[in-house]
């Protein structure tokens, strides 16, 4: 942050031309290429880490499609840490909230409810992986008889104390085409 503190001082003093200002972005550019972290240290370049961290994450994700998909209800629920949360949103608006308990159990409904078999399979993914959190975006798509709904899970993931991902947050909805 030493290389930076100089170009900040001066607009701090709200005294600085375009051509002060163009001069201070190029400074501050060098001294934070692209993709690095915003924060004072280094960045983390522990690229083994992160690539294990990808391959566990995509085994819990395929579990966690596959599970549901055998209506295998207790194994899918495994997949949640206790305290986590669910929301489903339409239009961009929270439409529904629960708790992982409710959340479970309007599951196991469905499940129970359904007069075709379904069959969710996740159809393209990208996580991020940092400080031990993990964001995972998935594409779905969820085949019930002729009926096909696609649409995306956002998951928040941590690490429980034997080192399994958890899911802390998932939020949900459909994509509409």
């Amino acid at each position: 942050m030493i290389a930076l503190s100089a170009p900040l001082a001066i607009l701090r003093s709200e005294k600085y031309s375009l051509w002060t200002i163009c001069i201070l972005a190029i400074a501050f550019l060098q001294a934070c290429p692209a993709g690095s972290p915003p924060q004072d240290g280094p960045a983390e370049t522990d690229t083994k880490h992160a690539d294990e961290a990808s391959i566990a994450i995509d085994e819990f994700l395929q579990s966690y499609f596959s599970t549901w998909s055998d209506g295998d209800i207790d194994a899918y629920a495994a997949h949640f840490h206790p305290a986590a949360t669910i929301k489903y949103l339409e239009g961009g608006q929270v439409m529904l909230s629960y708790g992982v308990s409710e959340f479970i159990e309007m599951q196991s409904r469905l499940m129970a409810d359904a007069r075709q078999p379904m069959h969710e399979e996740m159809t393209a993914r990208e996580i991020t992986v940092r400080d031990g959190v993990a964001w995972v975006g998935a594409d779905w798509e969820l085949v019930q008889g002729s009926s096909i709904t696609r649409g995306v899970d956002h998951f928040i993931l941590v690490q429980d104390e034997r080192g399994s991902w958890k899911i802390v947050s998932l939020v949900y909805y459909e994509n509409g085409d």
